[in-house]
């Protein structure tokens, strides 16, 4: 709209903090597509170990093991 009407003016109503997160890589498309990539090869009992460790609010130790329950991913991404 800013470049089509010179006199309009644009402020940005998202604030950073809304994307922070804990894991430093969240946001970066590579590490997303290997989360998805871990996720869609991950067994029933990975999945369902996953969510236990979720649910305790163990999110560091979930995300490590949905991505060294895959081979490649694994491979691909190193903590």
């Amino acid at each position: 709209m800013a470049l089509l009407f010179p006199d309009l003016e644009v402020h940005g109503i998202e604030l950073d903090t809304l994307y922070k997160n804990k894991h430093s890589l969240r946001g970066n498309p590579m590490f997303d597509y290997l989360v998805a990539i871990a996720e869609k090869g991950a067994s029933q009992a990975d999945l369902r170990e996953v969510n236990g460790l979720i649910s305790q609010k163990k999110t560091e130790e979930a995300m490590k093991y949905l991505m060294n329950a895959d081979s490649w991913v694994r491979e691909q991404y190193t903590f």
